[in-house]
């Protein structure tokens, strides 16, 4: 019985190590009310990598395995808020030339010329993520340290765990949404 418990809670730190080892996706969901261009850059790559969320709406970066960006862990996310779209000039002019289309972002080079020729007027913010509490992972957490039989083990979970609860190298749901003094934030859960 107690080496059945060890090959579980070793599997168990395994999989949590490794999940999605060979790519990543965000997924970022839009409740700010505005439309909003969200930049995520990869860490180890310098190319920024651009979408446009309308409010209510969800953005997904997701590179599938084999794509080279695949590997790469969440960098920075930097946003630039459009309150008004329809008379916004800056969408308007992404829009002209073809940059977006049909809401999505076709070339991301473009798009930051287009972003830094705007100057300070659209200069991108850089998101903070918050990391909100899960309590289902907590549980299992705890629940795994108590199965692990000896102080050395639990320390062992308890690292596992607070390596990868707030780790860049995981799938992610982003919300993107106001908080009490009306400012954006970037929240997602800790698991």
């Amino acid at each position: 019985m107690k080496n059945t418990k060890k090959i579980l809670l070793i599997a168990f730190v395994a999989l949590l190590a490794t999940t999605n080892a060979h790519a990543y996706r965000w997924i970022f969901t839009n409740w700010t009310g505005s439309a909003i261009i969200l930049q995520v850059e990869l860490l180890g790559s310098s190319n920024p990598y651009f979408v446009y969320v309308a409010p209510e709406r969800t953005a997904d970066f997701n590179w599938e395995v084999g794509n080279p960006r695949a590997g790469h862990c969440l960098g920075a996310i930097k946003y630039l808020e459009i309150k008004k779209p329809t008379r916004d000039p800056l969408l308007t002019k992404l829009m002209y030339n073809k940059v977006i289309v049909n809401d999505k972002v076709v070339d991301n080079n473009r798009m930051l010329e287009f972003c830094n020729s705007f100057g300070k007027i659209y200069e991108r913010q850089i998101a903070n993520l918050r990391f909100m509490p899960d309590d289902l992972f907590n549980k299992t957490v705890a629940n795994l340290k108590k199965a692990a039989g000896t102080d050395f083990g639990a320390k062992i979970v308890g690292w596992f765990a607070d390596k990868i609860k707030e780790s860049s190298c995981r799938n992610r749901d982003i919300a993107v949404a106001r908080d009490d003094s009306g400012a954006i934030g970037f929240y997602t859960l800790a698991n």
